[in-house]
């Protein structure tokens, strides 16, 4: 789990915006503390632009704090700048791995875990996951490095040099937000809605859109210089299924659909008030077949949304540690889960009155994970 942010215009980025995307970075060091850094992009005489860097091993709070960060922030005719803030699951912790990362005509930041391209131990020092999948992006394209993805999740943001554009996207597996300004001159984007809403708040009434969703599996590719958009579809990766409580499906979803142009994906490049919502209705092709297994007591775990699963299945995320202060958990902490990857410790960062105040505001939904007895049912 990483933290992206940043903020794009069409000529000139003002004081008043470069400050707001610093505070979308300060928010974004509770997705990661492990190193922070910045691209920016800024307008040359004769139309040529020139692309800068900065990495540092530290939280995003003490970068921010840097000379030389805040130096390279307000230099003159910046229009782009997009961050990143580590949470470290692949490579060693050091600058090498820090992101951005520049291969080719490729700088771009990464959150997600892909765990067929992490690196042998002895390349860890220069090596991670992130790097790879960028380098696949550099040299075959983003279509050919998402088709092979397999399971692992991605949300992406990056800057093609040569075709001179910003472009992001993600899959069912991580977040992705944006949120543009009053009259559409500045677009923002953050790794979780509850930083978009807390700088909205922040700045008053009437500044802001609301925040939207980047649609998955979509790539919006943004012309450097005039803010021009367009949507490309990527190979779609089809969620696993690995437990579930019941057999009970669903049939409807809200969608948020515009009133425009009808899209009902979360997004459209129209006018976006009014909108409203709809309902559609989801008729599955296939019912999965459930299949009690018995297991031995304290072997479950209730987990995101009340699901039933093997305490092994979230060992993992649970060894990544708390999503606020990085301490290792267990099945025996006492957590909330704040989504199906993010769990939070309640004896220490709940009990924060801060970050309790920003998790209630960024989460709308949160579940008490904890082991449970009972039966425990798979899909064939």
């Amino acid at each position: 789990m990483c933290g992206l942010f940043g903020g794009i215009t069409n000529n000139l980025l003002l004081y008043r915006e470069i400050e707001y995307i610093q505070q979308l970075g300060v928010m974004a060091q509770l997705r990661g503390v492990d190193g922070t850094g910045i691209v920016t992009v800024h307008n040359k005489k004769n139309k040529k632009m020139s692309f800068q860097t900065l990495k540092r091993v530290c939280n995003s709070s003490a970068f921010l704090s840097l000379e030389e960060a805040t130096s390279l922030l307000y230099q003159d005719r910046v229009f782009v700048i997009s961050g990143h803030t580590r949470k470290a699951t692949s490579g060693e912790i050091n600058e090498t791995n820090a992101q951005p990362i520049h291969t080719g005509a490729i700088i771009g930041c990464h959150n997600g875990v892909i765990d067929h391209l992490s690196p042998p131990k002895a390349l860890e020092k220069t090596r991670t996951d992130s790097r790879s999948f960028l380098e696949k992006i550099s040299t075959d394209g983003i279509i050919s490095a998402v088709d092979n993805i397999r399971e692992g999740a991605y949300a992406l943001v990056y800057i093609d040099i040569k075709d001179r554009s910003l472009n992001l996207c993600r899959n069912y597996k991580r977040p992705l937000y944006i949120m543009w300004n009053s009259d559409k001159s500045t677009l923002y984007w953050a790794s979780e809605k509850g930083m978009l809403d807390l700088l909205r708040e922040r700045a008053g009434t009437g500044y802001f859109f609301d925040p939207l969703s980047i649609p998955v599996n979509k790539l919006l590719t943004i012309k450097l210089g005039n803010l021009s958009i367009t949507e490309t579809d990527l190979p779609f990766t089809k969620p696993t299924i690995h437990s579930i409580e019941t057999g009970v499906i669903t049939p409807l979803r809200m969608v948020s659909v515009c009133s425009k142009c009808g899209k009902n994906d979360q997004f459209c490049f129209c006018d976006m008030y009014p909108r409203q919502e709809t309902f559609e209705l989801r008729v599955p092709t296939t019912v999965p077949i459930i299949k009690p297994i018995d297991t031995p007591k304290g072997d479950l775990y209730q987990w995101w949304e009340r699901q039933i699963v093997r305490i092994t299945e979230v060992a993992d995320t649970l060894a990544y540690g708390c999503a606020t202060c990085s301490r290792k958990l267990t099945a025996d902490d006492s957590v909330m889960w704040v989504s199906p990857y993010k769990p939070v410790c309640i004896s220490k960062c709940f009990t924060n009155k801060m970050l309790h105040q920003y998790i209630r505001a960024s989460c709308c939904k949160m579940f008490p994970g904890k082991r449970v007895e009972g039966s425990y049912a798979k899909v064939l």
